[in-house]
């Protein structure tokens, strides 16, 4: 494997490394948001419908790149 392929997919693993935790991790780093901006716990099943409804300027920065890192924001634009 060249150089160049083997740096590309240490980039690719660790995205996905930081999506998938950051999936798992969202409702303990978004917990306040979510209780004030949707309203709910962190296991409704509307959280990301919600989530992506705000302003990210809503959140707080620690959420929001948590958020961010879960990739959702992302699929949504590209539906």
């Amino acid at each position: 494997m060249s150089p160049q392929c083997q740096q590309t997919r240490g980039m690719v693993y660790t995205s996905i490394s930081r999506r998938a935790a950051a999936q798992r991790n969202i409702g303990d780093a978004c917990s306040a948001d979510i209780a004030r901006l949707c309203g709910t716990s962190h296991a409704d099943a509307h959280l990301v419908e919600c989530l992506l409804s705000v302003s990210p300027a809503a959140m707080s920065p620690q959420c929001n790149q948590t958020f961010t890192d879960t990739g959702w924001r992302t699929e949504r634009a590209r539906q």
